[in-house]
């Protein structure tokens, strides 16, 4: 299954789901309420399945339009010079233990956590374990820099640090069929020895070498089956969206199976002991994405982190890709997003329905249907706006 399948598959699957549970909220509320229920839908337009069932004969139908696992542990790899990261102090192969006095785990914990300090002050304090054994703590200092670094995956970079990963070893593990290392006759298995009079220790120096040779034709030295042998390989040109060209073969790695065991955090939890843990990380994700809208209404926030449909399909593929785990930790985050999102005090969203309840309590009466159209119209504005500039993001980054 190609990647745009997979992507429009999980998409419709995570929709599905999500638009399920929200509708049977409002459906379990309103039957606690003593509120007689007609329907039960899920999606809009012409019924794929119907039936009716209990004492209100409710119809429960599908439409045919839907509107403990394992975590890599926070490593640090090369640290940039004069970098933010550079200058606080941190070191390659640090371990990230506590970020603003919580204990992290995984680069999942780390990011949320650099990114809810980031917020909230200009400096992060991090304690991180030294290769040596030893424990520092460090600060960074991101005052003035939270709306760069907040932008779609510039963390890690913006702060001058990169993930570590285990060395591989420079051996061809797959060639791409229209990959100029395919018509050169390098084959999986291949061992690249030098390129010229430079030998090759491990696969991020080939790729660098790869890269920086954009239209060149490299001599290579390489072993198979035992056997060291001379190649001759043209690089391709690849020219990238921000102008910059690099070169490119067409060949990926041979990952030995386990290398990156030793490398990940297990968490673990019981039955009784998953529930605090579950309803701990819904609240501080709920607060971080509220701080982040808060944040992005101030400008203190990249605007790019507003994403529509196209954007969440690729996720979604992404996701369901990694494994069974991480898509349904991507349904989890969207699903708390879009909970968040139809809380807001719009009109035509639930949050608007809250403000109308309220006003009328104050008020002692209904609103007139004139205040309430008018409010409905300026919630639809509000939505074609933010659902445009969500479509805008999404554009932008397919084409760059």
């Amino acid at each position: 299954m190609n990647m745009f399948l997979l992507s429009a598959v999980a998409f419709l699957f995570a929709i599905g789901v999500l638009v399920a549970v929200h509708e049977w909220g409002h459906y379990i509320v309103a039957r606690v309420s003593g509120v007689k229920v007609l329907r039960f839908s899920i999606g809009f337009g012409k019924p794929l399945w119907m039936r009716r069932s209990g004492e209100d004969q409710t119809e429960y139908c599908v439409a045919a339009i839907p509107l403990g696992g394992y975590g890599v542990q926070p490593i640090l790899g090369d640290i940039q010079p004069e970098s933010i990261a550079a200058r606080a102090g941190l070191q390659k192969q640090d371990r990230i233990v506590e970020i603003g006095g919580k204990v992290v785990a995984t680069w999942e914990g780390a990011i949320f956590q650099l990114l809810d300090k980031m917020l909230a002050d200009g400096d992060i304090e991090i304690g991180v374990a030294r290769v040596d054994g030893s424990y520092e703590t460090v600060y960074l200092d991101v005052a003035g820099q939270v709306n760069q670094l907040t932008e779609p995956g510039k963390l890690f970079s913006g702060l001058g640090f990169s993930q570590w990963s285990p060395s591989v070893e420079p051996v061809i593990g797959e060639i791409l069929p229209d990959g100029s290392a395919a018509s050169a006759g390098l084959l999986a298995g291949d061992r690249i020895i030098s390129v010229g009079d430079q030998a090759v220790t491990n696969w991020t120096q080939w790729v660098e070498l790869i890269q920086g040779s954009p239209g060149q034709v490299l001599d290579l030295r390489i072993e198979r089956e035992g056997l060291a042998q001379n190649l001759r390989l043209p690089v391709a040109a690849l020219e990238q969206a921000d102008g910059a060209v690099i070169g490119r073969i067409g060949a990926a790695p041979f990952v030995p199976e386990g290398i990156y065991d030793e490398y990940l955090a297990e968490q673990r939890y019981g039955l009784l002991q998953s529930l605090p843990v579950a309803l701990e990380k819904t609240w501080s994700m709920s607060v971080l994405t509220v701080k982040m809208v808060g944040s992005i209404l101030l400008g203190d926030v990249s605007v790019k982190n507003i994403s529509g449909p196209i954007n969440i399909a690729q996720y979604a593929g992404y996701s369901a890709s990694v494994g069974l785990s991480a898509f349904l930790n991507f349904l989890a985050v969207v699903s708390l997003s879009l909970g968040i999102l139809n809380l807001l005090p719009i009109p035509v969203l639930d949050g608007g329905q809250v403000v109308y309840q309220l006003l009328e309590g104050l008020k002692g009466s209904p609103l007139s249907m004139r205040t309430q159209m008018i409010g409905q119209q300026i919630g639809v504005i509000l939505l074609v706006l933010l659902m445009g500039f969500a479509f805008y993001n999404d554009l932008s980054s397919v084409f760059s």
